[in-house]
């Protein structure tokens, strides 16, 4: 590891060289240290973790530091340095910091650079990076995304990405002088946003945006033009009821896309599920001389309501409707899942 202080300026330029970072995994700090600071080859001009070493003549200068351990083994570190030339200094013109913006917005952009050596950068050493720069609740979960690099151009435009919020787009302009130095400056652009509100009926079931669910009802705030899946779940449970998924108030299907360029509440409806009935039919014939009485038995083991019941009795074509029974019975009989209905209607048959 070898730290160079300063790596340019005017000359004469004083420089020091640091290499107390160096190790070794066998020998820990046994190592001997050679450095060639005026590029002629030679491991002749300093030992030890430190030197020093003074540039008279302008342009670029390698200086070179050479460890070796005790075993022979040797590996080279390497500090460029650069006298009598200063970095170029970029300039953003368009856009200011306080234009913001929407997914798919188009955003000019503009600037150059200048050199106290060379004068004004053409256009060829000018190069411009697109950055997202996205940062969740948790700090330690912010990063980057280059999203797009233009070079050789000292303006021109993009179209503003699409990210989840908060994220905001970083321009940099970076400028490379004759000598290979550079010199880089940015501006910040914060993006549009809006809120979405997310409700449900009943009140208190979850939905998801983004792949992130939480309990209704809640907002989340999303840059404006932005994609966003919303999902409902099937059938969710709550307070031991279980619901089923109606509708979204935008009229969406379960899980869909929304593109908001404006705050909004969607609202995910539900209706209660009803439980199933346990519908049964019994029958029993009783025959006396030449008539037959059937009597026909409906019961419901539940747990649901079975509602309305009819019976629908085809008669064997060898005997003849005479007359039914016009009192219907009904009592209360046992279930597995608590009483249920059933009713005894009494058929007369020939």
């Amino acid at each position: 590891m070898l730290v160079a202080t300063p790596t340019t300026g005017a000359g004469p330029l004083s420089v020091s060289f640091d290499a107390r970072g160096s190790s070794d995994a066998e020998d820990g700090k046994s190592l001997a240290f050679a450095w060639d600071l005026d590029a002629d080859g030679a491991f002749d001009d300093a030992t030890g973790t430190q030197a020093s070493f003074v540039y008279t003549s302008g342009g670029q200068h390698e200086a070179v530091v050479r460890v070796t351990d005790s075993g022979g083994l040797a590996r080279t570190a390497t500090a460029t340095i650069v006298v009598n030339n200063t970095p170029p200094v970029p300039t953003i013109t368009a856009p200011l910091s306080t234009l913001t913006w929407a997914v798919n917005d188009r955003i000019d952009f503009s600037g150059g650079a200048s050199d106290g050596e060379d004068g004004t950068i053409p256009d060829a050493r000018l190069s411009w990076t697109l950055v997202l720069d996205h940062c969740p609740v948790n700090p330690n979960d912010c990063h980057t995304h280059d999203v797009q690099t233009i070079s050789g151009q000292h303006m021109g435009f993009f179209s503003a990405p699409d990210h989840e919020y908060p994220s905001w787009i970083e321009i940099v302009l970076t400028a490379t002088d004759s000598g290979g130095l550079t010199g880089t400056t940015s501006v910040r652009l914060d993006p549009k946003t809006v809120t979405l509100s997310f409700a449900t009926v009943p009140t208190g079931l979850d939905v998801s945006v983004g792949g992130v669910s939480s309990t209704t009802p809640f907002s989340r705030t999303v840059i404006q033009g932005s994609r966003n899946t919303i999902t409902a779940p099937l059938q969710p449970t709550l307070g031991g009821t279980t619901y089923n998924w109606q509708s979204w108030s935008d009229g969406g299907t379960r899980s869909h896309d929304v593109f908001p360029n404006a705050s909004g509440t969607y609202t995910a409806t539900y209706v209660a599920s009803q439980s199933p009935a346990d519908v049964r039919v019994t029958q029993a014939a009783q025959l006396t001389g030449s008539q037959v009485r059937i009597t026909a038995v409906i019961t419901n083991g539940g747990p649901g309501s079975a509602g309305v019941v009819s019976l629908t009795d085809t008669l064997n074509s060898k005997i003849s409707f005479v007359s039914a029974s016009s009192a219907v019975h009904v009592q209360m009989l046992p279930a597995p899942s608590g009483a249920a209905l059933a009713w005894r209607t009494f058929l007369s048959l020939a």
